[in-house]
Formats: structure tokens, C-alpha cells, sequence
């Protein structure tokens, strides 16, 4: 069970590292029009509504798929499970953070990172622990360690 927990882990480093990278070389790419202010215009703020919304459609659904383990199945069956959950949760997050991170590289507005910046710290703080799997399956900490 632990190897697995080590699987999660590392697909969720993954995430992060990818969503990172990715912000750090669009500064690179849009350093010289780099600017701040608030879109005036609306469809300009779709960008900041897909992270919002991939957070909390991320967050409703890897409930959702939780709620839907059944109890009696074995430890190995709830991990995969979870598993597949947790990805569904980190897919939206990084979706909002690198829609907006393409939306500050052709606009060169910064206001579209802090969107970016909100769906990286949930998607950091989403990091799977053995404890927090343990809490979130009932597992036994004999189960997972």
C-alpha cells in the first residue's frame, strides 16, 4: 500500500512541477509587456471563472467519487479508487491555472496569474499524506504505512 500512496505522490509532484514550470517561462515569454489591471471587457474574465470553477468542480466531484466507495472493498480497490479521484481533482485544478497562464502570455496581464497562482496553491495543497488518505478512505494506519 505504501508504494502506492508513493504513485499518487509522485503524479501529484507532476502536476506541480508541470503548472510551475510552465508559469515561470511565460514570464520569460511576456517579460517585456507585462502589466497589470482588471479586464473591463467580459469574455476577458473567462479566464479567472475556469479556475474558479475548475476548483470547485475538481473538489465536488473527487468528493463525489469518494462518496462512492463502498466500504467492505479491500484496501487495494479504495486506493485505486482514490486514485482516480484524486487525478479528476488535480486535472481541474491545473486546467484553471494553465488557462490562465496561456491568457497572461497573450495578454501580458498579470491579473490572470493570481488566478493561476489560486489554482496552484490548491492544487499544492491537495498533496495526498498518508494520513489525510487514511482519514478520507477509514483505512487503519496499519492499512497504508
Amino acid at each position: 500500500m505504501k508504494q502506492q500512496l508513493k504513485v499518487i505522490q509522485l503524479i501529484h509532484i507532476a502536476f506541480c512541477v508541470a503548472v510551475f514550470t510552465f508559469g515561470l517561462i511565460s514570464f520569460f515569454i511576456a517579460r517585456e509587456e507585462i502589466h497589470f489591471e482588471i479586464p473591463k471587457a467580459l469574455e476577458d474574465l473567462v479566464f479567472p471563472l475556469i479556475s474558479i470553477l475548475g476548483i470547485i468542480l475538481g473538489t465536488i466531484l473527487f468528493n463525489k467519487h469518494l462518496s462512492n466507495i463502498n466500504s467492505p472493498e479491500n484496501k487495494g480497490t479504495k486506493l485505486i479508487q482514490y486514485q482516480t479521484a484524486f487525478l479528476i481533482k488535480c486535472a481541474f485544478f491545473e486546467a484553471g491555472a494553465l488557462a490562465n497562464i496561456v491568457a497572461f502570455i497573450m495578454a501580458g496581464n498579470a491579473f490572470f496569474m493570481i488566478f493561476a497562482g489560486l489554482s496552484f496553491i490548491f492544487l499544492v495543497m491537495s498533496r495526498p499524506t498518508a494520513s489525510k488518505v487514511v482519514d478520507t478512505l477509514s483505512l487503519q494506519d496499519t492499512d497504508i504505512l
